[in-house]
């Protein structure tokens, strides 16, 4: 039977819809059928009677283009299995019965274009595919146009597990309103003000979780925080990690034995990319042949690449001291088989990378594979906290933007800009001094101790 023979449809836009339009779906109706044989006719009527009314709305317009797109994304995902009465709870199923009738406004201006690409994107997530379903009405929220949700769907698509997304989606970030990018982020309870700090923090380097980057008393101080200081927070988040850092991590494990579900089938071989490799993207040779890694604190997936031909980057020996002292400056970071990483600008001694096979390297960043192990280990080094001098707060947690400011409204005085030696009787490093108003220099000669802080304050 054509689907839209018996509409079981109470009056309304939707059934008026079917009716208009009943032969023009019969045969898209069959045409589908000699596609997917198996499409049942009562299946289709009864996902038609289900999410074509919520979708019709009141007849406005755009209504019916909605309609005809939901009708054929109904005959593709039927004719498939993968939606229908016994499908169980499917992410292409919680997108058509959950999520697009809170999107609506958003789908009635693109009708056409917007369903099926969300449907594509819900599809090609696999495993996270209903949580991308369900977090979709969270974006669209924060957002007015059609562009700006599939925009932030792709960063989510990145924080759910899609690394090679990772680049493109932070520049989609930049545009979007902030609170758009905190909740593709998942991370809708984050202040707006944390948004670009944070993402810039991610493009410098993608293996930190956004919680190490900023903790809950920094992004409370965002809040507050002029508009300078942010910028400035941000430069600090921007700058590329330490090469010679002393603190180190463990920053993921990528791959393991085809046996158990993942790619290598032999312990794998980093290989030396060159600058087609990056801190996020590697190139491993297993006896399958060779594979791209992209991987970041989110995800990761090893795809295999037939094209690359790249050179396995071995672990050596560390040169005696007169073969050093011939060869000079190391001119590329090397790690050595006791796990110490030399390099340009100093070395640093990795315990986890002792024994190591094969390494690649970027700016704080180690990744090394082992003779026993089918896995590909990431070490990076530890964020720098953030500076202390970035925030002078009182005991309210009021953001001063500098201590200046903290001293002229906690201590009752103001930093004047002239003379070269302070009240209380220190020359100061800049030409300052502390005036301080009447009655006040009374109580400093009585209490010394409130005269050395407010002294350290302000060299600080």
């Amino acid at each position: 039977m054509a689907s839209a023979e018996r509409p079981l449809l109470a009056e309304g836009p939707a059934r008026e819809w079917l009716e208009a339009r009943r032969e023009e779906l019969n045969a898209r109706f069959l045409l589908a059928r000699r596609r997917f044989p198996r499409l049942d006719g009562r299946v289709v009527l009864d996902l038609a009677a289900e999410l074509l009314p919520a979708l019709a709305g009141k007849g406005e317009r755009g209504s019916a283009e909605l309609m005809q797109s939901i009708y054929e994304l109904i005959l593709l995902h039927a004719g498939r299995g993968l939606v229908g009465a016994d499908a169980g709870e499917t992410p292409l199923g919680v997108l058509l019965r959950e999520t697009f009738p809170r999107l609506r406004p958003l789908l009635l201006k693109d009708p056409r274009a917007l369903p099926a690409a969300l449907s594509n994107a819900v599809e090609n997530h696999a495993e996270h595919g209903i949580i991308f379903a369900r977090a979709l009405p969270d974006l669209a929220a924060h957002v007015t146009e059609p562009a700006e949700l599939l925009d932030a769907g792709a960063v989510l698509a990145w924080r759910l597990g899609q690394p090679r997304l990772r680049e493109q989606a932070l520049d989609l970030a930049a545009k979007l309103p902030p609170a758009a990018t905190l909740a593709a982020l998942l991370l809708e309870d984050w202040p707006a003000e944390a948004a670009e700090p944070l993402r810039a923090a991610l493009q410098a380097d993608a293996w930190r979780a956004p919680e190490q980057v900023l903790s809950s008393a920094t992004r409370a101080r965002l809040k507050e925080m002029p508009a300078g200081k942010v910028k400035e927070v941000r430069e600090r988040l921007a700058a590329p990690p330490l090469e010679t850092a002393a603190a180190w991590d463990l920053g993921g494990s990528i791959g393991n034995f085809t046996g158990f579900g993942g790619t290598f089938e032999e312990p794998p071989l980093l290989l030396d990319a060159g600058a087609r490799g990056t801190r996020h993207r590697f190139w491993a040779l297993s006896t399958d042949g060779v594979f791209r890694i992209d991987a970041d604190v989110f995800g990761w997936t090893c795809r295999p690449d037939a094209q690359a031909d790249f050179p396995v980057q071995e672990v050596r020996p560390k040169p005696g001291k007169l073969a050093a002292l011939l060869k000079g400056v190391v001119a590329s970071p090397r790690l050595y088989p006791d796990g110490q990483l030399e390099g340009p600008g100093g070395s640093v001694k990795l315990e986890a990378a002792a024994g190591a096979a094969t390494f690649v390297t970027a700016p704080g960043l180690v990744a090394f594979t082992r003779p026993d192990s089918f896995r590909v280990r990431v070490l990076t080094a530890l964020m720098q906290p953030m500076p202390a001098d970035l925030f002078f707060t009182n005991e309210d947690r009021k953001v001063f933007p500098n201590a200046g400011a903290f001293i002229k409204v906690f201590f009752l005085v103001q930093v004047v800009r002239s003379g070269r030696v302070a009240n209380f009787g220190r020359k100061l490093g800049s030409a300052m001094q502390i005036k301080l108003p009447f009655g006040l220099p009374a109580i400093f000669l009585l209490q010394p101790q409130m005269n050395v802080g407010l002294r350290r304050i302000h060299e600080h």
